[in-house]
């Protein structure tokens, strides 16, 4: 008489099963194996074989350059994608987690700026009053850093002094100055052509 015996079983997905006198299985099914014993009976045993799928999880995050990145203790600080094997606290079976990295550059940016000759110019932590170039880290919107680099030029002075003389009596009308009859000495503002006083 033969007797039948019947096992289920799980493995997780890229493991072998090899228990109850079965070897080398790897995939999903319903196998069967006959065993012989000393008393020329037979016994088939019939193992219903079920394989858990690896949990896939794709994670993808921006970090800024500079900034260093930590992903199952691994520490990542270039775009990339990095694959790492984790073990599932419920199943038991293995998690493939795949991080998406990826690293914004620093925003260069150049800037040009005229200054008016007596005037300063504020650029971030810095009061600009000569010519040159000036260098400054500012945050953009998502929080990276933008380096800017300023070109300043300061304008030249445009002050003109004249020097008139007129007899007693009579008016100076020039230079843009009008009926001045006393001596002394007269201050005209004026615009310049690149809007300096």
């Amino acid at each position: 008489l033969n007797t039948r015996y019947s096992l289920s079983d799980t493995i997780c997905e890229g493991d072998v099963y090899s228990k109850n006198n079965f070897s080398g299985i790897m995939h999903p099914g319903v196998y069967k194996q006959k065993l012989s014993s000393s008393t020329k009976c037979d016994s088939i045993v019939t193992l219903d074989l079920s394989v858990m799928p690896a949990a896939r999880v794709l994670i993808a995050d921006t970090i800024c350059a500079g900034q260093e990145y930590f992903f199952n203790g691994v520490q990542y600080e270039s775009s990339g994608l990095y694959v790492d094997t984790l073990i599932s606290k419920v199943t038991g079976c293995d998690s493939i987690v795949t991080l998406l990295l990826t690293v914004k550059d620093v925003l260069r940016t150049d800037a040009y700026v005229n200054i008016c000759f007596g005037d300063t110019y504020k650029f971030g932590k810095q009061t600009i009053s000569a010519s040159g170039t000036y260098e400054e880290v500012f945050k953009t919107v998502d929080g990276c850093d933008s380096l800017v680099t300023l070109h300043a030029t300061v304008l030249p002075d445009y002050r003109q002094t004249i020097n008139a003389v007129i007899k007693k009596g009579e008016e100076y009308n020039a230079s843009g100055f009008v009926g001045l009859t006393a001596a002394g000495e007269y201050t005209l503002p004026l615009k310049s052509v690149d809007g300096c006083d």
